[in-house]
């Protein structure tokens, strides 16, 4: 007599305890003003570097700042970063953070937790002045706790190159699909268009495949070969367009001290020289 075939229901069971789950759960606020809340502070501009080391990290409800700072300041892959994109973060860690390093900062959270009482969103840090920064609302609301997603975006003067900077946490797929992750990137790389300079984009995609989309639209991905971020899954990357290309240089921290479930990325990113007309006879 033949067997009849096992089947697996552990994703049909995930599936509806997620559903369960979406429908029981209280909505977030979402702060729907593109101008605030806005939290920042400025520091005097570093030298200029050879290349970038551009760090994201996903500090889980920002709940552990003092072990995220011990991280960030003292593995040797994170140490001395140029630009830091957080994500899960509040007023008080963002701000703890910044001041540890002496970095330049911008922080515009995307919602209000309900359970937690804090905002949350992601911040972008600097070791320059962050200019004309803004909040970028992107499109799609979560199914669980309607939540918006948010970028937060601002330009850094290196050297007299002027790049855009984005810090990002895109939804993941149960909540809004590969379509609905996709559409809040184009909303990202569609903004970065707009600005017309060269661009860095880092956070957490909650995806390894939507990144790889960037690559269209003429954007490097250093961070496509870096293994898994986040339980077994490369959801943490950096992308950058229109400042040269430089063989891939990236990778995983593993040790994280306890302060998050995301483990951090860094990439080294190319910096364009910018090249100074001689001065003419006589001036």
């Amino acid at each position: 007599m033949a067997r009849l075939p096992t089947i697996d229901y552990r994703p049909l069971t995930r599936f509806l305890a997620f559903i369960l789950l979406s429908t029981s759960c209280a909505n977030v606020v979402n702060y729907t003003d593109p101008a605030g809340p806005r939290f920042a502070d400025q520091t005097p501009p570093a030298a200029e570097p050879s290349a970038l080391k551009v760090v994201t990290f996903n500090i889980r409800y920002a709940r552990e700042i003092d072990s995220a700072i011990v991280v960030l300041t003292q593995d040797p892959g994170l140490h001395g970063a140029d630009v830091i994109a957080l994500e899960e973060m509040d007023e008080d860690g963002v701000q703890r953070i910044a001041s540890a390093l002496g970095m330049s900062y911008v922080y515009y959270p995307a919602v209000h937790h309900p359970v937690d009482k804090k905002d949350f969103g992601p911040a972008l840090l600097a070791r320059w002045p962050i200019e004309d920064d803004r909040k970028v609302i992107l499109p799609h609301l979560s199914l669980s706790r309607h939540a918006q997603r948010v970028a937060v975006t601002g330009r850094v003067n290196i050297g007299g190159e002027m790049v855009q900077l984005y810090a990002v946490h895109l939804a993941n797929s149960l909540e809004v699909s590969y379509g609905g992750q996709k559409d809040q990137l184009d909303a990202l790389l569609n903004d970065a268009d707009s600005v017309g300079l060269p661009v860095i984009i880092a956070g957490d995609f909650n995806s390894y495949e939507v990144a790889g989309e960037a690559l269209s639209r003429g954007y490097s991905w250093p961070t496509s070969g870096v293994v898994a971020s986040h339980h077994g899954l490369r959801l943490d990357h950096v992308l950058y367009r229109g400042l040269g290309t430089a063989p891939d240089s990236a990778d995983v921290v593993h040790d994280v001290r306890g302060a998050s479930d995301h483990h951090p990325v860094w990439a080294m990113v190319p910096v364009k020289q910018v090249v100074k007309e001689p001065a003419a006879d006589g001036l």
